[in-house]
């Protein structure tokens, strides 16, 4: 009986593993579940405006395309804090509870006066539920939730460690200092900075959308400063670092305790936060820009969504356009 050559064998059972492989391939996609959040966008393309950033990140948790119809493979609802349409939304800002447009900061302040500040779960909800639709946001896209059980403890924890005690012995025993609080979306255009302030009261945040970026003093004062000579004023403890950079995410919380001293800012992506706070502050002025040095930095190579890429290049940037 004649044998096939060797050659022929291999290269047929090749053929069989392969097609094997294949049968097998189909029909797991076929069964698999699929949990889709979001569309597929395409391919990135650049849209005419400085605000209309493409997706330029993309995970491993990310959308993977399959050929014939770009099927969405199973995935976790995700927000992409980078494609904010700003020019969208700035062209019509919200109006939501008499809220006006964008002030001379390129900041709008959205209250929401029908919650008081002890009704955290009442506004996490409004949030989760509403979202930027029902305030006019529609134009910036889906916004980080508050709605799990982590994040709304991680917002307790916030509150916790500031000077009230916890939210619960707060809300109970401190109902004046909870009068005086208020809920607000605060959104933030890109490439905007405020002045060096102080805090006279707590605030606790949350970034629904986008990032806030802030120099922040290592150590903080303990009482009101004055509003001029902030490189003389503000606490230093004589050791060569004076503060940090912080960057705060979408999905991110953080807080500034009272009489707290920092400057905010924005890159690239813009920001939209919710805001426990008294909305307001005590500028400082710094015109020199003398505290925010960067070889005072406790860590000036932190990136930074601009050409500059890092704090320090930032700052060399700002000194170059200054001659």
């Amino acid at each position: 009986m004649l044998q096939p050559p060797p050659r022929l064998a291999a290269t047929a059972l090749v053929a069989v593993v392969a097609a094997f492989l294949y049968l097998r391939r189909r029909r797991r996609a076929a069964s698999e579940p699929v949990e889709a959040y979001c569309q597929p966008c395409g391919d990135d393309e650049q849209v005419g405006s400085k605000y209309h950033q493409p997706a330029l990140y993309r995970s491993k948790s990310a959308l993977k395309f399959k050929s014939q119809g770009a099927a969405l493979s199973r995935q976790s609802s995700s927000v992409n804090d980078d494609h904010l349409a700003w020019s969208t939304y700035i062209e019509a800002p919200s109006t939501y509870a008499g809220a006006s447009g964008f002030n001379a900061a390129g900041a709008q302040r959205i209250d929401l006066p029908q919650f008081a500040g002890h009704e955290f779960e009442r506004v996490a909800d409004f949030i989760d539920s509403e979202g930027g639709s029902s305030l006019g946001l529609g134009a910036l896209g889906q916004f980080h939730r508050l709605g799990t059980a982590e994040r709304r403890a991680a917002w307790r924890t916030h509150f916790a460690g500031l000077d009230l005690g916890t939210y619960e012995e707060a809300c109970q025993e401190s109902a004046q200092q909870m009068a005086k609080l208020c809920w607000t979306v605060l959104l933030i255009e890109p490439h905007k900075s405020f002045p060096v302030h102080q805090h006279p009261d707590i605030e606790v945040e949350f970034v629904l959308r986008g990032v806030l970026y802030e120099n922040r003093l290592l150590a903080q004062p303990n009482a009101p400063l004055a509003e001029t000579a902030a490189e003389l004023a503000v606490p230093d403890r004589g050791y060569p670092k004076l503060f940090r950079v912080n960057r705060h995410g979408g999905g991110d919380f953080f807080n500034n305790p009272r009489y707290s001293v920092h400057q905010s800012y924005t890159m690239d992506e813009g920001v939209v936060l919710l805001v426990l706070w008294t909305g307001r502050h005590t500028n400082i002025t710094d015109k020199e820009g003398k505290l925010w040095q960067a070889e005072r930095c406790q860590n000036p190579e932190c990136p930074l969504a601009c050409t500059a890429k890092t704090f320090r290049g930032f700052v060399q940037l700002g000194a170059r356009k200054k001659r």
